[in-house]
């Protein structure tokens, strides 16, 4: 390169040295650059993976709450059942107690009987 500039002219060998240590500016801000883009690419990926895992790990999360609220509706109904079930029986009770009241007043003997008691 020296060969070069000594065969030019000493204006010309000016701007050729100008024009070279522009492009070697140049060529150190793409490469500035690309080690940026590089860095930001590789920080983007691990945020991406982050949030990848983070969402992976709130669709368990749901999941296990889904199945909690399905065992938790199954439970509803049996209890419901259950209850519906002990309500029959005390109206049962209820009107056989009813119906036998019923009969003691019916006969009052039967009603002094039973208060004596």
């Amino acid at each position: 390169m020296d060969r070069e500039i000594a065969s030019l002219g000493a204006r010309e060998a000016l701007v050729f040295r100008d024009h070279v240590i522009g492009l070697e500016a140049t060529v150190g801000r793409l490469r500035r650059d690309l080690v940026v883009a590089r860095y930001e690419a590789e920080v983007k990926a691990e945020s991406e993976t982050r949030a990848m895992a983070e969402a992976d790990r709130l669709r368990g999360e749901v999941d296990e709450l889904r199945r909690q609220s399905d065992a938790l509706r199954a439970d509803t109904a049996v209890l419901r059942a259950e209850i519906a079930s002990l309500e029959g029986r005390v109206a049962s009770l209820l009107a056989s107690r009813s119906m036998k009241l019923g009969r003691l007043a019916t006969s009052p003997v039967r009603l002094v009987k039973r208060l004596a008691k």
